[in-house]
């Protein structure tokens, strides 16, 4: 659980987001599938998301499968098994759907690890032919622009407070490497 207390999430928060993703549309199988779950499901992710530990919904186990098919285009399940890890057992969901979500979570560790030796692989061979990282980060750049975190700070930049209590950043850039 998080160092800091954190209120439940607002029950009129499904209906407002409703609202706001009209306009800005949320990725998946169908636009906004999200958010035509019920309410307490709704209420229950953006709990998960801001790990504030409550009880899960009390769904079947196909009802569990289901919720879990239309999260897969997000790609959470890796930060759901980490968040509901730290949770007391009456704030996670049937065992079956633990199971499930440390596996992915161990494959997306997994494919970061692939990822992280292929991109090392592909540094130590553009030095091996006199061309530093440094330089291919830069030409990278050049054709394909500034990478998400970039364009993220860009926006903190301009926009000072960010839309948040206390003008706190929604994302921090450091400036490392994952996992460096």
């Amino acid at each position: 659980m998080s160092s800091t207390a954190v209120s439940p999430p607002d029950p009129s928060l499904p209906g407002r987001l409703r609202e706001f993703h009209v306009r800005l549309p949320l990725a998946g199988g169908r636009p906004n599938a999200l958010l035509a779950l019920l309410a307490g499901r709704v209420l229950s992710l953006v709990a998960l998301l801001r790990d504030t530990p409550q009880p899960p919904p009390a769904l079947s186990l196909e009802a569990w499968r289901e919720f879990l098919d239309l999260l897969r285009p997000h790609g959470v399940y890796p930060l759901h098994a980490y968040r509901l890890r730290s949770w007391a057992e009456d704030g996670r969901p049937p065992l079956d759907v633990m199971d499930f979500l440390k596996r992915q979570h161990l494959l997306a560790a997994a494919r970061a690890m692939r990822a992280d030796r292929q991109i090392q692989q592909v540094i130590d061979a553009l030095e091996a032919a006199g061309i530093p990282s440094e330089k291919a980060v830069l030409l990278h750049r050049k054709r394909t622009g500034p990478s998400l975190s970039e364009r993220f700070a860009s926006v903190e930049n301009e926009n000072g407070r960010h839309g948040r209590p206390g003008g706190a950043p929604a994302l921090r850039v450091t400036g490392r490497a994952a996992g460096g």
